[in-house]
């Protein structure tokens, strides 16, 4: 994210602090108006409140596994049965929030990937959400330890679950 915003400053001049928090942190933090947030989904309830920039990147949403769990994604009734570990305060776009609003889907919130990677190791979660696609999921693997010891038993399901596109939003 660092890497775009100094390609964005480089195109348009605009210049750009970047303050690197937990996501729950970032949203109150933007909510009081004491800068803006970036990695943000627009949605009917954000829109609402944030104005949105034009979309910064796609963000391929990736349904990880542990091997041998694996399952064919036919839609958000695959789901179902399943406890699927997401992001604290995430929106993972209006049909994925609404599945979880209306309880079609079971979730386990937690303030980070790493976390929820770990869960999965541990059998406490069925199904890890990670974000920034099969370069984003190699990134986490190899930012942690424990994971990097592991990666031969994730498997990352396909197709991705969404591509969700993620913007710069200001209240």
């Amino acid at each position: 994210l660092p890497a775009i915003f100094s390609l964005l400053s480089k195109d348009t001049g605009d210049t750009y602090e970047l303050v690197l928090v937990p996501w729950k942190r970032a949203v109150v933090e933007s909510e009081r108006q004491s800068g803006g947030i970036t990695n943000i989904s627009a949605n009917k309830a954000r829109e609402a409140f944030y104005d949105f920039s034009l979309p910064i990147y796609d963000d391929y949403i990736q349904m990880v596994v542990i091997k041998g769990k694996e399952f064919a994604y036919s839609g958000l009734w695959s789901l179902k049965p399943k406890l699927v570990g997401v992001t604290s305060g995430a929106s993972y776009g209006e049909d994925i929030d609404k599945a979880i609003a209306d309880g079609l889907i079971n979730v386990d919130r937690d303030p980070g990937q790493v976390n929820r990677m770990k869960k999965l190791l541990l059998g406490r979660i069925d199904v890890a959400l990670v974000g920034n696609g099969s370069v984003g999921f190699e990134q986490l693997i190899a930012s942690d330890p424990e994971l990097k010891a592991n990666r031969s038993k994730f498997v990352v399901l396909q197709p991705p679950l969404v591509r969700d596109q993620l913007h710069l939003a200001f209240a």
